[in-house]
């Protein structure tokens, strides 16, 4: 559907994903696909007590999603 928004949940409750130093999500926007649909994802974890400090969270404006038109069908010319 054109100009249209979709939400899809994957709950790895049954099957969790483990790792004890770092993960790696990709997702597969389809090798043929022209398209510049934007796609974001967001993962949370569970944290054992106790950790050590986190570092400062980057400033807002490092934090805002930017949106880059990448052309295909519907962006012609921009």
């Amino acid at each position: 559907m054109t100009g249209g928004r979709s939400s899809v949940y994957r709950f790895h409750l049954d099957s969790p994903i483990t790792f004890t130093k770092s993960l790696r999500a990709t997702i597969e926007h389809g090798h043929a696909n022209h398209r510049s649909d934007n796609y974001y994802s967001v993962a949370y974890w569970y944290q054992t007590e106790p950790h050590a400090t986190f570092p400062p969270l980057p400033g807002l404006e490092q934090r805002i999603p930017r949106i880059y038109p990448v052309g295909g069908p519907g962006n012609a010319g921009k």
